[in-house]
């Protein structure tokens, strides 16, 4: 049978062979060999640390802070007092009447009616048991309707507004 390779041929593919074999052996090698732990020597040497927080002597400031400003994580309303006299003292705050804290709860929105006749919504509201119909506008035992949405309404009572749901 006659070869389909000369023999100048087989020797350079043989050659090639035994040189790419060669070339991975190489590679091999430095791979598992050069990931290996190496003896390095440790260096024992005093580090300096560096000052990372430059002390302020705030003694000679001239700028004075306000701090009469509104909490923005404080939920109740602030209020500020100022002396009458006008020479700084502070106020002994059993001297300052109180304002009543207002209880949303006695408050309730229970729906609303439409009148057909003239388009108008009455809102049905219970306030403290006793349920009363306002249109918006009207007030009624200290509460104000301001508005009726969907499923809130805007009512105001002791000079402070806010939405109720409908529950």
């Amino acid at each position: 049978m006659p070869s389909v390779f000369s023999n100048s041929t087989r020797i350079v593919t043989y050659f090639l062979g035994v040189v790419v074999i060669s070339i991975w052996g190489l590679i091999m090698i430095k791979i598992f060999y050069g990931t290996g732990d190496k003896d390095h020597p440790v260096v024992h040497a005093k580090i300096k640390k560096q000052i990372y927080v430059k002390l302020v002597d705030h003694q000679d400031d001239s700028v004075l802070l306000d701090f009469d400003y509104r909490d923005p994580f404080f939920d109740k309303e602030i209020i500020v007092i100022k002396n009458s006299k006008g020479d700084g003292s502070i106020i002994n705050p059993d001297e300052v009447a109180k304002i009543p804290s207002i209880n949303w709860g006695e408050v309730n929105f229970r729906g609303y009616v439409n009148n057909k006749a003239t388009g108008q919504k009455l809102a049905i509201i219970a306030v403290k048991g006793n349920e009363i119909l306002l249109a918006v506008g009207q007030q009624e035992n200290g509460i104000k309707l301001l508005g009726i949405f969907g499923d809130s309404i805007k009512v105001s009572y002791q000079k402070t507004a806010k939405f109720i749901r409908l529950k």
